[in-house]
């Protein structure tokens, strides 16, 4: 009987669970660090960085300005990491707010991305319609018309302290840019009695400023004169005078028919007044088909 030695290999030591784990997660950790750290680089890469501006469409205001102040705004970093002209997060309209905000003579920019390192603005400006100035006064307005004297209470209220001042307005009634107080007829100028006269602000209501772009359309039509000035006042709401480009007035109210009124004054300019309407002062039209006037000899 022969004796053997029989030998059992050693079983080598498994990992355990929790090891398998944490190898796992040192593995996505390790991966995790290298996309950021990557994604880093490639934000902080300077090819993918806004470094360019193209302007188009300034006038008024300066392209150099709006260029600095676009860089200006993107000047910095988020978290201290992420810098705020990289590409991808560049807010088009943060952007187009904000200059609307500091230039008030832009209506409109739109923005839109070149390549990875340029911005493409195209800037519309506010167009000039008129000039505002606030040097209207009640003794002016009531000078002979009893039923604005009656509505305005008064007709010897005194002037309040105001600073008379201009403003540039675009078809909207928004001031945008202080103007000269205008001489002649090359620009509708519109006086108001208001107190102030504000910039980058609405300072004709819509519902105004609707009623004269239509008399401006219209008056030519009707009486081949074009309409120059406007006068508002504030205690009198429901009228609006006019300042023709022949020298005279016409008062209008706004809740009557703009069509009839002024087929009204066609006729009367034609068939009664005619030559003498060099001589004309104003024409009251408020009251729809009759219209009332002065000569200003008398």
């Amino acid at each position: 009987m022969s004796n053997r030695i029989v030998y059992t290999p050693k079983r080598g030591i498994q990992p355990s669970g929790a090891q398998k784990v944490g190898g796992r997660l040192l593995f996505v950790l390790i991966t995790l660090f290298f996309i950021f750290a990557g994604g880093i680089y490639a934000i902080r890469n300077p090819a993918w960085r806004i470094a360019r501006v193209q302007i188009e469409g300034a006038r008024r205001v300066d392209a150099r300005n709006l260029e600095r102040d676009v860089f200006n705004m993107l000047a910095g970093s988020y978290f201290s990491l992420v810098p705020k002209n990289f590409y991808a997060f560049v807010d088009g309209q943060r952007i187009k707010e904000e200059l609307r905000r500091i230039y008030p003579e832009i209506f409109d920019v739109q923005i839109k991305r070149v390549g990875f390192d340029a911005l493409h603005m195209r800037v519309e400006e506010r167009g000039i319609w008129g000039i505002l100035c606030n040097d209207l006064r009640e003794s002016e307005w009531i000078h002979g018309a009893d039923t604005v004297a009656e509505e305005a209470d008064s007709p010897d209220i005194p002037l309040q302290e105001k600073n008379t001042a201009c403003v540039y307005v675009d078809s909207s009634g928004f001031a945008f840019e202080t103007a000269p107080n205008p001489i002649g007829s090359l620009i509708v100028r519109v006086r108001n009695d208001n107190k102030t006269v504000p910039v980058s602000a609405r300072v004709i209501e819509s519902d105004s400023m609707d009623f004269m772009l239509l008399l401006a359309r219209e008056i030519p039509r009707a009486i081949q004169e074009d309409a120059i000035g406007f006068e508002m006042l504030s205690r009198v709401p429901s009228e609006i005078r006019v300042m023709t480009s022949g020298r005279y007035e016409l008062w209008m109210a706004r809740d009557r028919d703009v069509g009839e009124a002024l087929g009204a004054l066609d006729t009367l300019l034609k068939q009664e007044i005619q030559e003498k309407k060099n001589n004309l002062e104003y024409a009251d039209l408020r009251f729809g088909s009759k219209v009332f006037y002065k000569f200003k000899s008398q």
